[in-house]
């Protein structure tokens, strides 16, 4: 929120809330009811989908965002990874500083949507390389199956000429017998 004059942001800051929480507990789970924004004070929290980090956000980071906009769920899960401070702002009070100031709106939601393409970009890198990853991953895979399969080719073929041999040295013993 750079862009938005000094005086808003020390109007927005007196109605923040400062809550501390100690590694490894939840700020908030996928699915919770959201109505605040929080910004990362100190320590350091991951955004994740259960095992699937998101993003480590770290102090001065934000996250949370979207729910000062709509009423939905909260798309992630937020958990801090290391004892926390963070600063929380609630939606009410959030529209009450903004309608002192409805100048200051375009800039919030500029800072806002800048956020949401940065988290895509984040996002659509991450499916990216994981995509090549993958992509290797099966070539390797494929890679060693061949090997194998063509392994198991070659054994089967001895095993064929083994088999004719030994069918080949009954015949001769048999005929050795007869002639005996």
């Amino acid at each position: 929120f750079y862009h938005i004059p000094l005086e808003i942001i020390k109007q927005l800051a007196q109605k923040m809330v400062v809550i501390s929480y100690a590694a490894n507990e939840p700020v908030f789970k996928k699915g919770d009811q959201g109505d605040c924004i929080y910004i990362v004070l100190d320590g350091k929290v991951k955004l994740h989908e259960q095992e699937m980090i998101i993003a480590e956000m770290t102090s001065t980071d934000f996250f949370g965002e979207f729910s000062l906009l709509d009423n939905e769920p909260r798309s992630l899960s937020v958990t801090c990874t290391m004892p926390t401070k963070l600063a929380s702002l609630n939606r009410s009070d959030f529209y009450l500083v903004l309608k002192e100031h409805p100048e200051s709106i375009k800039n919030i939601i500029e800072a806002l949507i800048r956020r949401i393409r940065e988290q895509n970009n984040k996002i659509f890198t991450y499916l990216k390389n994981r995509e090549k990853e993958l992509e290797e991953e099966v070539s390797k895979k494929t890679a060693d199956l061949q090997a194998k399969n063509t392994e198991l080719s070659l054994t089967l073929e001895k095993l064929k000429q083994t088999q004719q041999q030994l069918v080949m040295k009954e015949t001769l013993a048999s005929m050795g017998q007869l002639t005996a």
